[in-house]
């Protein structure tokens, strides 16, 4: 019987990008190790339901919940641990909590792989050494960017390997379902308040959705009127999101409605729900790949190095910087709609070529 490959992912804490990320891993380990068994570890605050065939092993989030694993990883041919932003210095007690499993991975000889995941800079001196601590050896990181693959190195891990985010691994399934959907006449909005990056500009959260709406109200398409529409994609956010939709919403004319889209409870509904989207100007990561997934063209509004490292990869035409400069916006705008078609023909090849690259480095950190 083959041996199980074990997961410990952030899927399940109502944040749909995290959702995604661990559903394209799983596609990941059963392209590369049909039929052999796969173990969600999950902490008790996990609301998720797991695709059919996959085990789950359930542990406390604190104190020496992580041993019950040591079973389980002593048979085991890898733990993949899904990563995400949860390196970034803000979290610093859930960063520290992946990287205790990776090194109880690596104690234990398991070949382990995290994927996906980001570092920022500045690193606290503490968790500056919790990342040397636990990254010596033979844990194998694929970050999603090469950025977040020399700050790695820098911190003592040895074996890096930069990637794409794994999610764009769904790319031709999701895009082929989605080809036959509903008349594409949305321009989809994600927004999120000011970070400390741009309050150093100066630029305040109302400062932002006032420049945007004002790209918004001096915007017309010539055949008809755009719709609008704001989505969420975590729960967690869903309360600044509702902040700053109703800024935006003030800001516009009364003849400019902006429709409040649902936050959905999984990724698919997600998806579908966008299925009538032409445009996605986007600030949260998620919500720039899922509109690549569902194929709108989409405008990057950087307000994070992450952003910025996805889109000069992806479409270095199609982002806006972090002052959300009106006159840019609008540019952007006409450009992208003008060349719809054309661009969410190039997305979707680019984002099939990332999910080559991250099946293809995925396999080989799979071999001893």
């Amino acid at each position: 019987m083959s041996r199980p490959v074990v997961v410990f992912s952030a899927a399940g804490y109502a944040n749909l990008g995290d959702d995604a990320m661990y559903a394209a891993i799983v596609e990941l380990i059963r392209r590369a190790r049909p039929g052999a068994p796969i173990v969600h570890v999950v902490g008790p605050e996990q609301r998720w339901v797991d695709p059919e065939g996959v085990a789950r092993l359930p542990y406390r989030s604190r104190g020496l919940g992580l041993l019950r694993t040591l079973p389980l990883l002593r048979r085991a041919e890898a733990l993949v641990l899904v990563g995400g932003s949860v390196l970034h210095d803000y979290f610093p007690y859930a960063a520290r909590r992946w990287l205790r499993m990776g090194w109880l991975g690596r104690c234990l000889g398991v070949r382990t792989i995290f994927i996906g995941c980001e570092v920022y800079e500045p690193l606290t001196a503490a968790f500056a050494r919790s990342l040397r601590r636990y990254c010596q050896g033979a844990i194998r990181f694929l970050p999603r960017s090469e950025r977040s693959a020399d700050l790695l190195q820098r911190h003592g891990a040895r074996h890096v390997a930069a990637v794409s985010d794994p999610v764009f691994t769904l790319a031709g399934a999701v895009h082929e379902r989605l080809a036959v959907g509903r008349p594409r006449d949305v321009i989809g909005i994600n927004l999120r308040p000011v970070t400390p990056l741009q309050r150093q500009t100066g630029l305040t959260t109302d400062d932002l959705c006032g420049r945007v709406a004002s790209a918004l109200a001096h915007w017309r398409r010539e055949e008809r009127r755009p719709r609008f529409r704001f989505y969420s994609f975590a729960a967690t956010g869903e309360e600044s999101d509702a902040i700053c939709c109703e800024l935006l919403q003030r800001r516009l004319p009364p003849d400019i409605p902006i429709e409040r889209a649902p936050l959905h409870e999984s990724v698919q509904a997600q998806l579908a729900d966008l299925a009538d989207v032409r445009l996605m100007i986007g600030m949260r990561f998620h919500s720039l790949v899922f509109g690549v997934l569902a194929g709108a063209a989409c405008l990057a509004l950087a307000y994070d190095p992450k952003i910025d490292a996805l889109f000069r990869r992806l479409a270095p035409a199609q982002i806006v910087g972090c002052d959300f400069d009106p006159k840019a916006l609008l540019q952007r705008l006409d450009a992208i709609d003008a060349d719809a078609d054309a661009i969410v023909r190039r997305q979707d090849e680019r984002a099939r070529e990332f999910a080559r690259q991250t099946e293809a480095a995925f396999r080989q950190a799979l071999e001893p």
